[in-house]
């Protein structure tokens, strides 16, 4: 008891030191960082820890659905795993993120994306090669190439050598962001639109609606629960980053402040509350009005995220004339 107590206490030390840590920003601040998002992350690709215990589990599980060379048939109809397979990809970007960076403080030039794409294809087999230990595990082809088409992206993100340099290419950021914003917008009006609409009948599911927050999050596994948080989350947080690119492009010198993150708030929240609007429009359709709290946080955190991540860049560069640093700290 008492080997538990100081391995517990010490436990608590280290996640305490390492919050500090990323309050701080800097080089060390994203060391931490990224420590704390690998442990997540592999936490994650456990979840929920429910390992085969038996050669006689282990040989159900590889006669399963759970297991396919390519797509498994359990990752479920095309909206749905294709949504799966876009948190795998963005899920990964942050390790390619960290590695062009390292080796950029290092003095290289970063990882060639060939080799980037091998390394994320590695990881990813690796990952692939556990879920087979897991109950409720998926294991299939295409996540080993959507982990290494994520290592890729972000290398190439990592490549830019400051957010003065975006700063400098503001007119290019503003083209990028209204094109991404155009077709983001199709993307979620086809999601609405998938199945047709029909009103008759969507004031009466309105009013069947329970609106205690993750009330239906209840009513499902825990898997398929935290499955669902994320891929609402990682729908939505793309606003913050396209408000903080377009308010970065036009900044200035002026404050990236709280009003900003206020703002992306409520526009987090105006989408999924059209989104979840157009459920009730469809009859076979579940609308979940926790959506919209996790679409606004979503948006926010993104926002806030990627103001900590460009600050942590500034704090090792010399300061531009034209970008106060205190801008992008706040």
């Amino acid at each position: 008891m008492a080997a538990g107590t100081a391995i517990s206490e010490a436990r608590g030390q280290f996640l305490i030191k390492l919050a500090q840590t990323i309050f701080q920003g800097g080089r060390a601040g994203l060391d931490a960082a990224f420590i704390a998002y690998t442990g997540l992350y592999f936490a994650y690709s456990l979840f929920s820890f429910d390992f085969l215990a038996s050669g006689h589990e282990l040989s159900a599980k590889l006669a399963s659905r759970a297991i396919a060379a390519i797509i498994a048939p359990s990752c479920g109809g095309v909206l749905r795993c294709g949504m799966n397979l876009t948190l795998e990809t963005v899920s990964f970007v942050p390790f390619g993120l960290f590695v062009a960076y390292l080796l950029k403080e290092q003095g290289g030039t970063g990882p060639k994306l060939m080799t980037a794409l091998l390394l994320g294809g590695l990881i990813g087999g690796a990952i692939e090669g556990m879920q087979i230990f897991i109950a409720s595990g998926i294991t299939q082809g295409i996540s080993i190439g959507t982990r290494a088409l994520g290592m890729m992206v972000g290398v190439i993100i990592g490549r830019a050598r400051s957010v003065t340099w975006l700063t400098a290419r503001a007119p290019v950021a503003r083209v990028a962001i209204f094109g991404g914003v155009l077709g983001y917008a199709l993307l979620l009006a086809a999601i609405a639109w998938w199945g047709g609409w029909q009103a008759d009948g969507a004031l009466l599911r309105l009013g069947s609606l329970n609106w205690l927050p993750f009330y239906y999050h209840y009513y499902t596994t825990e898997q398929n629960a935290l499955l669902s948080l994320l891929r609402n989350a990682i729908m939505y947080a793309p606003v913050g980053i396209a408000v903080w690119v377009w308010r970065l492009a036009g900044m200035r010198g002026h404050r990236t402040d709280l009003l900003g993150a206020t703002m992306v708030f409520w526009l987090g929240a105006l989408l999924p509350l059209l989104m979840e609007a157009s459920r009730l429009m469809k009859p076979s359709g579940h609308a979940a009005l926790t959506n919209i709290l996790i679409g606004a946080v979503a948006a926010w955190l993104a926002f806030r995220l990627t103001t900590w991540f460009a600050g942590c860049l500034l704090s090792n560069e010399a300061e531009d004339p034209a970008v106060s640093q205190d801008s992008f700290i706040r």
